[in-house]
């Protein structure tokens, strides 16, 4: 995955790491960064994201002058041109090379006041990535709905601009799924994915739901009004004798098996002489 922003930071500015992640991925910046913190060493893994980063912003303080990893990652920034942003969290100065450049200060940036040196850190990422105005709409109030609409008419590719867009489209589609469709005759035949379709609506649908439980229910009761008397359970041992009205004899005993007016031939078997 390429990111915009691969943030590197002591563990110890946790804290302030997490509100930079949290203010540029507001501003719909894709950022490279852990909550959990990083590894003692700068891996192979941590290599690839900063090669597939388009600007590296380096949190120097007095932890992270002090950390490897931070200082192996402000040296792959180094070695791409034009990738490396610095900011100051305290009055900690970081080695040379890192020492020369120019750090935006952080420090009193909190979740409630915003710097001056935020402003300035930002910009400088949005030159790199290829984003203008940024500060315009970070000064925007939350309820200066017209302000938004026009800074995102005036940039209309932006990330933040593409995202309103797609929400506006989204909920859209949604409004117009709620409103029921006129049923028209259907020239097509009636495919698999058209019966999952119902099943979706179905389901979606509360009213519908109802009215075929509401039918099961009602087949279901008819079928136990309407069903057929148990036959009467007999003592153990008793036998089912068929009968028969008076004057008539069973079928089963004019069969040929049982042929009772045709009896045949009549076998003397009372005689102790073979034949």
């Amino acid at each position: 995955m390429a990111f915009d922003v691969f943030l590197a930071s002591a563990n110890e500015d946790k804290d302030m790491a997490a509100l930079v992640a949290r203010r540029l991925r507001a501003l719909k910046f894709k950022v490279r960064y852990s909550k959990k913190g990083e590894a003692p060493t700068f891996d192979d893994k941590d290599a690839r994201d900063a090669a597939r980063s388009t600007v590296m912003l380096v949190l120097w303080s007095g932890a992270a002058v002090r950390s490897d990893w931070v200082r192996a990652a402000a040296s792959i920034g180094a070695s791409k041109d034009s990738m490396l942003v610095h900011a100051a969290l305290d009055s900690a100065e970081p080695d040379d090379p890192f020492g020369r450049a120019k750090r935006f200060d952080l420090v009193g940036f909190t979740t409630r006041t915003t710097v001056e040196g935020w402003y300035q850190t930002v910009e400088a990422i949005g030159d790199l990535v290829g984003r203008s105005d940024l500060r315009t709409w970070m000064q925007l109030a939350k309820t200066d709905e017209d302000g938004q609409a026009a800074w995102r008419s005036a940039h209309p590719n932006d990330p933040i601009s593409i995202q309103a867009r797609e929400r506006r489209a989204a909920a859209e589609a949604k409004k117009l799924g709620d409103i029921p469709s006129i049923v028209t005759e259907r020239t097509t035949p009636i495919t698999e994915d058209d019966l999952l379709a119902d099943g979706d609506e179905a389901r979606d649908n509360p009213l519908l739901l109802w009215a075929s439980l509401t039918g099961i229910a009602a087949m279901l009761f008819a079928a136990y009004a309407f069903r057929t008397p148990p036959l009467p359970v007999l003592p153990s041992g008793a036998i089912i004798a068929q009968t028969c009205p008076a004057g008539y004899m069973p079928a089963n005993l004019l069969s040929p098996k049982y042929d009772l007016l045709n009896p045949g031939q009549v076998i003397d078997d009372t005689s102790d002489t073979p034949d």
